[in-house]
Parts: structure tokens; sequence; C-alpha cells
């Protein structure tokens, strides 16, 4: 548990009832302003001996919020401090946080505490809404930084929300002239904005507004309420001085995160964290120690002054409270706050009032248009609103009518369902009104999904769950051979038997039958079931053999003796009965085990290198010292050897080749370490032998203080030499995440030069994952385009070790043209068959559900088009 160091004393109001004459004196009562998410405001005059819980109570009774008050706040509009706003206490009385000599008081109603997956976590729709209403602000005002390739799709859900369907007719040119989503938006944005917005046919308000939530959810710096802060860094070559580097330090729901110009570079969980605490200007962040390592477990920030520091400890402790408050199980509350010796402004949900109807409310939805822009793209806001004036007494109700629809349209009535996949073959079924919450298509559709939805017990057997999604294979190169002489549309299923032996399928028809093999039926909840066998379907091959000429007996004595086999796996080539469905089923598979959390377990049950490959020439007295980390060798058999060396040929390099199933593609790659000091000769010498033109580079230089490879380049328009070759970076463009550089390599002993081209992925961090799907799939889908010019020759992948990050972008790539080819994908077997090229591919499970994570992004978003022939 966490500790933190700042203890006071405090005392329970006595101020909890008060009565309608308390109001008349203007000397005890506060006029307060409150804005609110759709630029409304109201005006509540409550009495100053009131605590801030009271008028939180208020405030949330008029919005109608119910159990998911608890993620919001009310934000104090404060420019004597550094931080101009603060949040309001709900523990304290308002007199010790509003000054008493102003008139009015303005505060801004806001969500404060932003969970992980608000798309899953938070189900009032309304309160999706204001999430929604809240990210769109933070967008607009640039608070909140993506990419403009993010930021469009985020906006074609919006359009779709607000103005429905895409229509030719309606929706001319320059329809989306009146909207504004992000500062410096300009007619390209907005052609984007167009594009995605055709894509959402037969999205719903509230099916595009959950597919929002799920994308801005995603982005780095999503839900993070920043601080300014500073470190102080040795000098490399003077210990003595030490430079001042700025930076913000983040808090969030899952613990602090540390952020350079914009960029995470570290996040440290709450799990992680043992102590906070601070003294005057001063904040000390203190780790678990790691016994394998001598570094420092202690971070040290220094801020402003005192009253930022303490905000900022504050923050942390509100923050860390309310995530263990909704996270542990329920237990008796004054047990459970006895438990925390700090004290926190977060109140638990036992102690919130909560409106006496839970009735669902109907809202209209706010429009993005704006009256008027100015010169340098920002809106301008009406000027003015509807002023209502409500004074808080004692069980006051204020149930206004706000965000109410003024609409008569009934929800009684049940609506058709509404696809909640984006459909541009066929006319969408009709929606409910606009302005109107789809209550009722809400709940049938959702529904209508639970059918749809494999759902695996608890019970089935352990062996089965791990197979559910690794028995989809796409082509292996180990098995293209035997392969060749069938049909392409076949696939390979690997299937374990059960405790007693058994695969779950029987078979019928044989030589003597005079009749091909063919699964006669499948049983329920077994690995045959979920490796995708059918019935109907036609078995060519048994474990690599050739069946065709084989009896109906000789056949069942084969898979019967495939028990002795390594683990018992059963090996089967299939040609399915229907091929139609073998993309969408082998997808819901994996949507399947994401939701039943079994990516570890499969994760876990791979083997990091391949039996009876070797590393002789990688541990080699003369290479030893070439390899970055020890236990990152590259295999005898599919190292990168190097041609024009007569030296010595080796290089931490190993050859991937990826071939996509029915289709004669063969994606290339070359993954590698992040060059040593010593090896950015043979580097280069590799990328000329190999006649590389791309490189992709997923570190940084330095991360958590230790270098992760060494700068093989030289800086923009300056040139460095290694051996024969002359390198020049001729270009070099920033781009959000990315630097693109074009480097001139000079072969000085033939007198050739050659261009070569890097992106470098900055923000990925080391066994960690990307910020968000949208800018790692469109990564991927730039480097498929990039390798269009030239498919036979290899891309070169590197980050420091050359397996984790490295694995995770070629598993992407490959899955991204198995999706274009309408082949069934299996993540699972897709490693497998890199680590039979390259040891230990995919370092964590994390990066392995991350990649899962993001391949249902990017079909489900349509980034991906599917070749239906």
């Amino acid at each position: 548990m966490i500790s933190f160091r700042y203890l006071s004393s405090h005392k329970t109001s006595i101020y909890r009832s008060y009565n309608l004459r308390s109001f008349q004196l203007g000397h005890d009562q506060y006029s307060v302003v409150i804005h609110f998410l759709d630029d409304t405001e109201r005006t509540f005059h409550i009495d100053r001996r009131c605590k801030g819980i009271d008028l939180l109570n208020e405030v949330f009774d008029y919005l109608e919020l119910s159990d998911e008050r608890k993620y919001f706040g009310l934000l104090i509009e404060d420019l004597t401090q550094d931080f101009a706003y603060r949040w309001l206490d709900s523990t304290k009385t308002l007199k010790k946080q509003l000054k008493t000599n102003i008139l009015s008081y303005h505060l801004y109603c806001k969500i404060r505490f932003f969970v992980k997956d608000p798309a899953k976590q938070i189900d009032d729709e309304f309160t999706k809404y204001l999430c929604v209403l809240q990210i769109k602000k933070e967008l607009l005002s640039g608070k909140l930084s993506c990419q403009r390739s993010t930021a469009a799709i985020l906006a074609g859900y919006i359009i779709q929300s607000e103005l429905g369907d895409y229509d030719v007719n309606k929706h001319q040119k320059r329809y989306l002239n009146d909207f504004h989503f992000i500062p410096f938006q300009n007619s390209d944005f907005e052609n984007e904005i167009q594009k995605y917005h055709k894509l959402n046919r037969g999205q719903s308000p509230a099916d595009a507004e959950n597919n929002y939530l799920r994308v801005a959810s995603s982005l780095a710096m999503y839900g993070v309420e920043l601080h300014k802060a500073s470190v102080k860094i040795s000098n490399t070559n003077n210990s003595l001085h030490k430079s001042i580097i700025e930076l913000h330090v983040g808090v969030c729901a899952i613990g602090i995160s540390i952020f350079q110009n914009s960029i995470k570079i570290n996040t440290f969980s709450w799990d992680q964290i043992t102590k906070i605490s601070f003294k005057r200007r001063t904040f000390y962040v203190q780790l678990i120690k790691n016994p394998n390592s001598s570094d420092n477990n202690s971070i040290v920030f220094t801020l402003r002054n005192y009253c930022c520091c303490k905000y900022l400890w504050k923050s942390c402790v509100d923050h860390h409270t309310f995530f263990r408050f909704t996270s542990l199980p329920k237990v008796n509350i004054v047990q459970f706050i006895n438990k925390f010796r700090f004290r926190t402004d977060i109140v638990p949900n036992e102690l919130i009032a909560k409106p006496n109807e839970q009735k669902r409310k109907r809202f209209e939805r706010v429009s993005s248009r704006r009256t008027m822009r100015t010169i340098d793209g920002s809106s301008t806001l009406p000027a003015s609103s509807n002023h209502h004036k409500f004074f808080i007494t004692k069980g006051g109700n204020l149930k206004t009518s706000l965000f109410r629809s003024s609409s008569n349209a009934s929800l009684g009535k049940s609506e058709p369902i509404v696809n909640k996949k984006s459909s541009l073959q066929s006319e969408p079924p009709s929606k409910p009104p606009r302005g109107i919450s789809a209550i009722n298509t809400i709940l049938t559709d959702e529904n209508e999904l639970k059918l749809k939805t494999p759902v695996l017990t608890p019970s089935d057997d352990q062996d089965s769950l791990q197979m559910s999604t690794q028995n989809l294979l796409l082509n292996d190169s180990s098995i293209s051979n035997e392969t060749s002489s069938f049909d392409q549309h076949v696939i390979l299923i690997k299937i374990k038997p059960d405790i007693d032996g058994r695969y779950g399928f029987n078979i019928k028809g044989g030589t003597d039958k005079q009749a091909s093999i063919i699964v006669a039926k499948v049983v329920a909840n077994t690995s045959a079931s979920r490796a995708l066998l059918h019935e109907g379907d036609t078995i060519l091959a048994i474990n690599n053999i050739d069946i065709r000429n084989y009896s109906h007996n000789e056949i069942i004595n084969m898979i019967q003796n495939s028990r002795e086999r390594h683990l018992g796996e059963l090996e089967l080539l299939i040609k399915p009965s229907d091929e139609t469905n073998l993309l969408k089923n082998s997808l819901e598979i994996i949507r399947n085990d994401i939701s039943l959390n079994h990516l570890i377990e499969q994760y876990q049950t791979l083997e990091r290198q391949k039996d009876g490959f070797t590393f002789e020439i990688a541990r080699s007295q003369d290479n030893y010292y070439r390899n970055r980390y020890k236990d990152v060798l590259p295999y005898d058999q599919t190292r990168v050897i190097l041609k024009t060396n007569s030296e010595n040929d080796y290089i931490n390099a190993s050859y991937i080749n990826m071939p996509i199933n029915s289709t004669d593609i063969i994606n290339r790659y070359i993954a590698t370490q992040g060059p040593l000091p010593m090896t950015c000769e043979p580097f280069w010498r590799m990328i000329w032998e190999q006649e590389c033109t791309l490189i992709i580079m997923l570190t940084t230089l330095f991360e958590n203080g230790r270098i992760k490879c060494h700068q093989y380049w030289p800086n923009l328009l300056e040139t460095i030499d290694f051996g024969s070759f002359t390198i020049r970076c001729s270009r070099e463009t920033n781009e959000n995440e990315f630097i693109y550089r074009e480097l001139i390599i000079l072969n000085k002993k033939q007198n050739l030069e050659r261009i070569i081209y890097q992106i470098q992925y900055e923000t990925w961090p080391d066994h960690d994952v990307p910020n968000n799907y949208a800018s790692f799939v469109d990564f991927v889908l730039e480097i498929r385009e990039l390798r269009k010019m030239n498919k036979q020759i290899p891309i070169l992948v590197h980050c420091s070790a050359g397996i984790g990050r490295t694995g995770v972008l070629i598993l992407m790539e490959t899955v991204l043209c198995l999706i274009e080819a309408n082949q069934a994908i299996s993540p699972l077997n897709i490693v497998r068959q890199m680590r039979e090229q390259r040891l230990g591919m995919i370092q964590t499970a994390s990066q392995y559900q991350f990649a899962c994570e993001a391949i249902l992004y990017a079909y489900d978003h349509g980034l991906i088009e599917v070749n239906n022939n």
C-alpha cells in the first residue's frame, strides 16, 4: 500500500443543516456560477458554511447524475495561484476554499477521474456523452494532443452522432465548414473527417460516442492531470554541474507519468510506488526496490513553490484513493477508511447523496457548430446563454431539463437493431430521431451481440482455453512445400487432446469408402470446435502426411497415435467447407479471448526459441562482445551473414520471412539489435549488401538513463565515416511521434551512393506498448505503402534488442496483409512463426495483448480494406 506522508487534523463540520433564511443575509451566502460542459451556466446561492460535498450533490442532482457522479468534480478558477485552477474539496467548508471579497465565483463542472476504458466501464449513456464533450473541448483547446489522422477519426464519430448517416444530397461540399474540432483546422482535415463520416454509416449517436471514447482513451494524454516540474540531471562530462530539465508530472488512473515536450517518457503505476511525500518545493516518489538492479529507487522533482507541491501531492492522494475505492470489492466503509493514514477529499459512494429516481435521462446532444471563427482558427462561443438562479435548501431537488430533448418522440417503441459496425454495402436500418438517446436500440443491440459472441465457460478444459486463439495457422515456412500440392485455400489446425485423450471430432470417408475424408461431427466446447474445425471440412493431411490414399481405419489410427507426439498435438491440413467466414470467426475468437483475459495464458505457452536451432557463431569468443544483450542472439540457421568482410561475417541480425496465405506475397524483414559503437560498420555493410532502402527504428538512444542504441547516423547536414562507408544526413523532419530522415550512404571502395530512408518511432517505451492504437496502425499502414516500392527487398527493423517492439511491428503488418487477403488470422501462431526465425520475438504479454487489441481496432474501424475476391 502506498504511504502518503502529509498528515493533518480534520474537524467534522456542524453546518449540515441550513434553511432559506440564511440566504437572505448577503454576508452568509456565496453566489456561485457553475459552467457546464455544454457551454451553459447556472447560478447557485449557497451558505458559506456549507461543505463542498453539499454544493457537489446539488449540482449532481441538477444534472440527474446517479452512480457516475463519482467521476465528476467542480474546478475553481483561482488566478492568484500558479496552477490557476484547483478542485473543490468535498470535505472542507466553502468559506475555507472561496475568497470572501469576490462578488461571484466561477466553478466548472468537469470529469475529474477518467477510467481506463470509459466505453466499457461507464454504463450511463449521459455520462459517456459528458465525457465526449470534455475530451472534445480539450482537443479543440490543444490541451489534449493527438495526431491529425486520429483527430479526424474522432471528429468523424462526432459528426455521425450529430448529423447521422452521410447523405450525398444533404451533406454537400464543405458541409463541415461550421464545425470545429482542432486548432488551425483546414479543408484537408475536413476532407478526412468526411471520409470517416461515410465509414460510420449505420451507427447510432450512442454507438458513435462509444467508438469515440475507445479511440480517445488510447491517447497518451487522456485523463492526465498535468503539473509543471523540473529535474536535475548530472552532465556526462562533469558530475559537479547539473542541467535542469523542464517537464510535466501527469497523474491519472494508472499512476504517475512523466512528460517532456508533450511526449510520455515514463510511467510508474500505483503498484510500483511505495511512498509519495514532499518538503517545501521538493516532491519525492519512492518506487519498489528492484533486487536485481543497483539503480536508485527514488525520483525527485522540483516544483515552483510549496503550494504547487502540495497540490500535486493531493492530486496523487485523490487519484490513488479513488481508483482503490472503485477497484476493490465492497467492505465495511468504516473499517476500510481506517486503513488509510492520510486525509483525502474523495468521498466514498456510500456518503454521496443519490437522486431518488433512477430512471434513464433523455437529453439533447449539443452541436459542434460555431457561430464564427477567429483568424487563428479558434472558435468563438455563443455570446450569451440562458442564466437561471437556484437557491440551495436542505432536501431541495433541482431536477431541471438540462440537456433534455424538446422532441416528443416516444421511447416506448422498440427500434430496429442498429449494427455497430459500419457498412457501406447495404442500406442501414432506421435510427431513433436525432437528439434522442437510442435506449431501446441499445438494449436490443446488446442482446443481439450476446447471441453472436462465443463464450467459454470457466469449466472448459485448460488446454482448450489455451488453444482458443492459436489454432488458426497462417502459412508457415516450415510447411509451405507440403501444402503446395493442394488447393491454396487450405488452413493448418493444431489441436491438443483433452484430459481423456479426445480431440473432439469424428470423421467419415477413406479410400475403402471411395470418399474424401470429411469431418462428420465436431463436439461443442472442445479444442476442435475452438480451432474452427467444422462439419463438412475436408481433411487433406495429418501431421504433414498426405492421407488422400489412406483407408478409414488407417486414418483413425493416425489420429489416435498423435497422442504420442510432443504435447499430443494433432496437425490437420483442411480445406474449409465454408471459407466466407474464416476471417470474421478468427477475429471473434481474438475478441473473446481478450474479454476472458486468456491472452496472457496463451502467451505463456509459447516456446522462446525453436528446438534444435543453435547459437554457436553468436556465442563464439570473437563475437561475444558484438551482442548488446547476452541472451538475445540470432540462430545460426537464420542469421544474416556478411559477405564482403573476410575477417568476420557476424552481426546480430536475423532474416524473418512472413508469407501471406492465399497470395504470392512474402513480407521480408531483417530484425536486428540497436547497433553498438563497434558494430556500426557491420550494420551499414549489411544494409549495403542486402540492398535495404528502409530502416524502421523503434527506440530512442537513451531510455531510463540507459543506452539503448548507438547513434549510427550523423546529425542533419553532417557526415560520419564507418570503415569504407560514409553516411550523410540530407533531410530530417519531425512529425508528432516520428522522425523521418533521408540518409545517403557512400561506398568508398565502389564509389557508389544510395539513398536510405529511416523512420524513428520515438515514443514507444522499452518492454512496453505504443500510446494509442490509431497512431500505431497508421504507422504500420505507412510502412506497407513504402514496401510496395520494392517488395523483394527486406525492410530492416530494430529496437534495442531487436525482438520486442520489432516483433509487435512484424506481427501487425502480417495481420493487416492477411485481413486484406480475407484470410483467417492467429496472432499466437504468427509469434511462433517469428520465433522459429529469431528467438523471443515479442518480449512481454502486454505487447502481445496490445497487438491483438490493435488488430481488432484496425478491423473495426475499417482501416484495411478486405478483398472479398
